[in-house]
């Protein structure tokens, strides 16, 4: 801070000094920012193995979307309905780490009635 005054002539006003700390938290907030959106984008959740391994048949969306940590990618739905019964099916798409790696989840009113997985790690 004190080069930049004596750049600036050897003036110790206010308005100088103020600049200069200014600018030097501008930059430090930049900084900052990117540093934390390069970390948001290397911790975006996927999906793994091991939460693969903890859905279970009759579980709802919610329960899976909680093991999961975000939401799947709705791959197809249907609907049907006699004698009084609706039935809806949903499949959703989870992407894993690796390329080609995912899972989907087979949903008939929102209870998990299947699952499948590839590549998942």
């Amino acid at each position: 801070m004190i080069v930049v005054a004596a750049a600036g002539g050897g003036s110790d006003s206010p308005s100088k000094k103020s600049s200069a700390k200014s600018g030097a938290s501008k930059s430090t907030a930049s900084e900052s920012s990117q540093t934390q959106s390069a970390s948001k984008a290397q911790e975006k959740p996927v999906a793994t193995l091991d939460k693969y391994n903890r859905i279970q048949n009759n579980m709802s969306y919610a329960q899976v979307k909680a093991i999961m940590g975000f939401d799947g990618t709705e791959q197809a739905s249907a609907n049907a309905s006699a004698v009084g019964v609706t039935v809806n099916d949903k499949i959703y798409n989870w992407e894993g780490e690796y390329p080609g790696a995912s899972m989907s989840v087979t949903f008939q009113n929102d209870k998990v009635v299947s699952k499948a997985q590839a590549g998942l790690k």
